[in-house]
């Protein structure tokens, strides 16, 4: 059960990425001082940041479930999956072109979780 929720929860924090990405593409480059100019307003009223930081949130709150039944130590690690997710989704979502280095990355990272399942 707790390897469904990890699971569910790096695909949300994935997701939000995603939604924040496409969210952002209007806005072009963004500087510390947009955070405090008009451009904050607009950024809000974009659906897709908004979506992405809703997935947060509820990410959030699922992370909240996780660790009231799970070792830090064995449920934080295992978050890194959200690094495959991010490139599998970057792909899928955003036709971003993955390289091979990054699919390696991706690869090392799943081997890295399984040890911590195993232990």
């Amino acid at each position: 059960m707790i390897i469904l929720l990890i699971l569910t929860l790096c695909a949300l924090i994935s997701l939000g990425q995603v939604f924040l990405k496409t969210g952002l593409e209007k806005f072009g480059k963004l500087t510390p001082s947009d955070f405090f100019s008009r451009k904050i307003v607009e950024m809000i009223k974009e659906k897709n940041l908004v979506l992405g930081v809703v997935l947060y949130a509820i990410s959030t709150l699922l992370w909240l479930i996780i660790l009231s039944r799970a070792e830090l130590s064995f449920a934080y690690p295992l978050v890194a999956l959200s690094y495959l997710f991010g490139v599998i989704f970057a792909k899928i979502f955003l036709g971003e072109s993955i390289s091979l280095l990054r699919w390696v990355g991706a690869i090392i990272i799943i081997l890295g979780v399984f040890f911590i399942l195993k232990s």
